[in-house]
């Protein structure tokens, strides 16, 4: 390309030589005549491009900043309830289902109390108004304010489970109304978007004010008929709500309470006690108590059923004897007799092989044939390896592990019914299996006020 263009050159320069004079001179006059013209079309152009740009920059200009208005100023879509509505549905009935199996209540007995749904409110804000009868949702014996915790929790649950059912930009469901109206409750549900997101934002700072002023005290233990030392842990800790879980001994005679020092252990055991002694009190029921530590119960110092860490090992002779003599229908009273073996795992370390190997074959005997005739024992131990129990470990119907249980523990009391990991818990919280039930989390109430435990304990230990 370079060599045509130098060729061209030659040849336009070997043509102008060769030309006459008046040639070249009218060639060079033309020349400068064309570049005078396109001078004077430059600076033509360039006196009137700003008269032209300016305008043209400041209109649009403006029409930008109109725009931006406009985008800005420009209200949200309106939501059009239609397109979430059966989903929406959908989701409170789940939670309603849902808050009624946490609240261990029957679950709704019709498949939607919808009496009107689906348009904007007053304040411009989409809501769904739902009338749940209390007859289908059961819950007419719970406050107000504890059922709208509990079907919030439920309902966002819901909506995590339904997420690709609904329109793009729903990003959650909230309960906005929660109001008692007598046979029914009125419910209002607001889908979660950039238009409602400052409105719920709010609402929540408010209902987390108001829950200041609504605390609830100390979980404490009653010593009556129908307490229960088991509440679940997620109803408690998420509701305030005490849900306690019965324990009979007719359906699960033994009980076994794993645990480390420290975890609530000896207390469990205790109020455990006190509540059986109350629960079958017709006939009476009563109590033998071997000590290893010989600290925890020495408020039964006197009495004829407290065993000391020297005599640990007669309160399991002298119940089996008792069980062998009721066999034989020597003894002919029935009534409930409940033995307490805390510190087993220690008891047995202290033996030779031998006793080791006697005590455990007792106990095998009284846990394989106890229940029938009334004979219960509750094991307290730090560990739940088979050389303290052997084969009497599967005898043990209702398992308890308290605190910070050890991985080996757990996977020889709870791993075989679960496939939930183990994790480790805070004093006075633990896990629960009873016989046939799935695996529960457990919250132990406590309080400072030991004497009704300890006065029943002694009265029935003597």
């Amino acid at each position: 390309m370079i060599n045509k263009i130098k060729n061209a050159i030659r040849k336009c320069r070997s043509e102008f030589e060769k030309a006459e004079m008046w040639k070249r001179f009218l060639f060079i006059a033309l020349s400068l005549i064309a570049l005078i013209v396109v001078f004077w079309i430059i600076r033509f152009l360039w006196g009137i491009l700003p008269i032209i740009l300016i305008p043209l920059f400041v209109v649009g200009i403006d029409k930008l900043e109109k725009w931006s208005i406009e985008q800005v100023q420009k209200p949200a879509p309106v939501y059009q309830p239609q397109l979430d509505g059966d989903t929406i549905c959908d989701c409170m009935q789940e939670a309603i289902c849902a808050a009624a199996t946490m609240l261990e209540l029957q679950q709704p007995i019709s498949a939607r109390s919808i009496i009107f749904a689906g348009h904007p409110s007053s304040d411009g804000l989409p809501r769904w108004w739902f009338r749940a009868k209390k007859k289908d949702a059961q819950f007419g014996s719970y406050d107000v304010l504890n059922v709208r915790d509990v079907l919030m929790d439920e309902l966002e649950q819901a909506f995590v489970v339904n997420r690709n059912r609904f329109s793009p930009g729903t990003d959650g469901l909230f309960l906005d109304v929660c109001n008692d109206r007598g046979y029914y409750y009125e419910l209002a549900v607001i889908p979660l978007n950039k238009r409602t997101a400052p409105y719920i934002s709010q609402k929540l700072e408010d209902t987390k004010e108001k829950e200041e002023v609504f605390q609830v005290p100390e979980v404490t233990f009653s010593c009556s008929g129908t307490a229960t030392p088991f509440l679940r842990k997620d109803p408690w800790i998420k509701y305030r709500k005490r849900l306690g879980i019965e324990v009979d001994l007719d359906k699960t005679p033994h009980i076994g309470i794993w645990g480390a020092t420290g975890s609530g252990k000896s207390w469990l055991i205790k109020a455990l006690v006190a509540y059986f002694l109350l629960k079958y009190d017709n006939p009476e029921c009563t109590l033998s108590v071997a000590d290893w530590k010989g600290q925890d119960y020495d408020f039964l110092k006197g009495c004829r059923g407290y065993y000391n860490h020297a005599h640990y090992g007669e309160a399991l002779i002298k119940f089996k004897n008792i069980l062998e003599a009721r066999i034989a229908g020597k003894n002919v009273s029935l009534n409930r007799h409940l033995l307490v073996l805390d510190e087993w795992n220690n008891f047995l370390t202290s033996l030779t092989v031998s006793e080791k190997n006697q005590y455990l074959d007792d106990l095998s005997y009284c846990l394989n044939l106890g229940r029938s005739y009334n004979m219960n024992v509750v094991i307290g131990s730090q560990a739940a390896h088979a050389e303290f129990f052997g084969k009497s470990r599967d005898s043990i119907s209702c398992v308890v592990g308290l605190g910070q249980i050890s991985k080996v523990t757990a996977q020889m009391l709870f791993t075989p019914y679960t496939d939930e990991p183990i994790e480790p818990q805070p004093r006075g919280c633990g896990y629960l299996l009873l016989d046939g039930q799935p695996l529960q989390k457990i919250i132990v109430p406590y309080t400072d006020n030991t004497a009704p435990i300890e006065n029943i304990m002694r009265d029935r230990c003597s």
